[in-house]
């Protein structure tokens, strides 16, 4: 197997740091071999404060390693790489960049959100499949260790989950599309895409998500908008009732996500169905209508 060449879209996101950490420092004790960052464009957003406030810093970090070539066009990143990770955070701008890139059939992974409704998800989802470019987005949490022991444990005696978390709000990405995307994906991991309803209540502190699903199952989010502590909560069998935090467990996520990712690069089959990837944002828009 080669070494992979990869490109990043976006220096503006702590993720496109994170992932060139794992993947080109031979040292770091969680290095995932076979595939390298060669390529990036910076691409930022002089009009959001998320993007131009941090593109300086997260660049720098990247220049600090070698044989990383910095580019000036999407172009040129499609045709030197062998896959890309598409990690900007100007979601608003994500089936621009599509549209350009999707055109070379590498795999990209889009990271979260993969488009700021789900109607814009499936357009690009269509585009993939026209342009035979395989697509794979996700939160990260998804891939937590504690989480994912759990259900392994448990994934056929789950009647119902409860999570809370963190719910800061930004102005270029509306609602739950910034930070309650991390737990609506947990829900769809969890649960399935077979929503039957989501209702929302709400007040200057806190908000409350509650997602039923066809088959009955109920799922409770709580968001914190003062109080930005890690995500945790609650999985209830017919038995028990089992606490979890993410984050706690040894191995990071960021890591279990990269090493999907990889070998999604390889493969060119995601891990995770569009219909997953489309219900949350299914859920997510319902959220934001209220």
């Amino acid at each position: 197997m080669h070494n992979m060449k990869i490109g990043i879209i976006g220096l503006d996101s702590s993720h496109a740091v994170e992932f060139t950490k794992i993947l080109n420092d031979t040292k770091n004790p969680f290095h995932i071999k076979g595939a390298n960052v060669t390529s990036v464009l910076p691409l930022s957003n002089p009009k959001i404060a998320l993007s131009y406030q941090r593109i300086e810093e997260f660049t720098n970090e990247i220049r600090k390693f070698k044989n990383i070539h910095f580019k000036n066009y999407l172009q040129e990143v499609a045709e030197e790489s062998d896959a890309i990770l598409l990690t900007s955070v100007d979601a608003k701008n994500r089936m621009n960049v599509f549209r350009e890139i999707c055109k070379y059939e590498k795999p990209i992974f889009i990271d979260k959100p993969l488009a700021l409704s789900e109607e814009e998800g499936k357009e690009i989802f269509l585009l993939g499949e026209n342009f035979n470019t395989p697509i794979m987005s996700t939160s990260a949490l998804r891939y937590d260790s504690v989480l994912t022991d759990l259900l392994n444990q448990y994934n056929n005696q789950l009647q119902g989950i409860y999570l809370h978390g963190p719910l800061p709000f930004e102005e270029s990405l509306p609602g739950y599309y910034w930070y309650g995307i991390h737990m609506i994906e947990i829900l769809i991991t969890v649960f399935g895409t077979k929503i039957k309803n989501v209702s929302v209540e709400r007040n200057d502190k806190c908000e409350i998500v509650v997602v039923q699903w066809q088959d009955g199952r109920f799922a409770t989010v709580r968001g914190d908008r003062e109080n930005y502590q890690k995500f945790g909560g609650l999985l209830h069998t017919i038995e028990e009732t089992i606490p979890f935090d993410i984050g706690n467990g040894e191995r990071p996520f960021y890591v279990s996500l990269l090493e999907n990712i990889t070998q999604f690069f390889h493969s060119r089959l995601s891990p995770i169905p569009k219909e997953e990837t489309l219900a949350v944002l299914h859920v997510i828009d319902e959220v934001n209508k209220v």
